[in-house]
């Protein structure tokens, strides 16, 4: 049998039920491995009265599903991999903010818990510098520590995150993905990351809309004033500097002609980052 590196610990299941209990009054669900933590709580859902926000979390997540369709893993103990039920107290025609607020909820409890500064990059990753100030193309000088999968059902909402924490750079499925361990923060408390990321969770996306959450969605989101390619789902492709968030979520681009359009979906790139205009990258 392997031995779990040192570094990579079991949750500490007390003190996550302890801490989280009054805030996860739907319940608080701790597994060993899950295929898509999104899925296995979506049909826990259908069995059950809602009495409020839902947790379930898993050491090792199989088949994590992605935006797009992408599956990925986890290897056990080394990344936090969690979904969130809500019920949004918001227009319906804004849910298109949740993944952002979601955002916005890691960036701040990786600020708290492993002390890196975070960013977002729309519509559903959290970034962090690169140790080493390095720049790649499509990403500058940041790489992706988090993403981000949020599902409606009925009115419900999962927010599905997976943090990458302890991995190595071998262990991670592409180049542009870092672990936060390896960015500079050393061993994190992947139980204080849990109960962190869950307590700002419920607060901002069990939250009436707020200007000043919307204001710091705009702050943290480095997709905007940075020239970005976008794969469109019909096959497309969108060029532009990214201007604003719309309402309802989706983003504003100015093309090179001067007209405006709104991106509400697509795989997007980072052309030119923003502080690296002219950087020819």
């Amino acid at each position: 049998m392997t031995r779990m590196p040192a570094s990579r610990r079991p949750l500490d299941t007390a003190r996550v039920q302890e801490q989280l209990a009054p805030v996860m009054r739907g319940g608080i669900v701790l597994l060993d491995t899950a295929g898509s933590t999104n899925t296995v709580l979506r049909e826990r859902l259908r069995d059950q009265d809602w009495t409020g926000p839902v947790l379930l979390s898993a050491e090792h997540q199989q088949a994590g599903r992605g935006r797009a369709g992408h599956d990925w893993q986890t290897p056990a103990g080394a990344a936090l991999t969690v979904s969130i039920a809500v019920r949004p107290p918001r227009p319906r025609d804004t849910w298109g903010w949740l993944p952002l607020l979601t955002g916005v909820a890691v960036c701040r409890a990786i600020e708290q818990v492993a002390g890196l500064a975070p960013a977002l990059k729309w519509p559903n990753d959290v970034l962090v510098p690169d140790a080493e100030r390095r720049s790649a193309p499509g990403w500058g000088g940041h790489r992706k520590a988090v993403g981000i999968l949020t599902e409606a059902v009925g009115d419900l909402v999962i927010a599905g995150i997976g943090i990458n924490v302890d991995q190595s750079p071998a262990e991670l499925p592409v180049p542009h993905a870092v672990s936060l361990r390896a960015a500079g923060a050393g061993v994190v408390d992947r139980t204080a990351l849990l109960i962190a990321v869950a307590r700002e969770v419920v607060a901002l996306t069990g939250a009436p809309r707020s200007a000043a959450t919307e204001d710091e969605v705009r702050d943290r989101c480095l997709t905007l004033g940075t020239d970005i390619e976008a794969d469109l789902p019909d096959g497309g492709r969108l060029t532009g500097r990214a201007e604003s968030i719309d309402a309802d979520g989706s983003l504003r681009v100015r093309g090179p002609d001067g007209s405006l359009r709104t991106l509400s979906a697509g795989d997007l790139r980072h052309v030119r980052p923003r502080g690296e205009l002219g950087s020819g990258e």
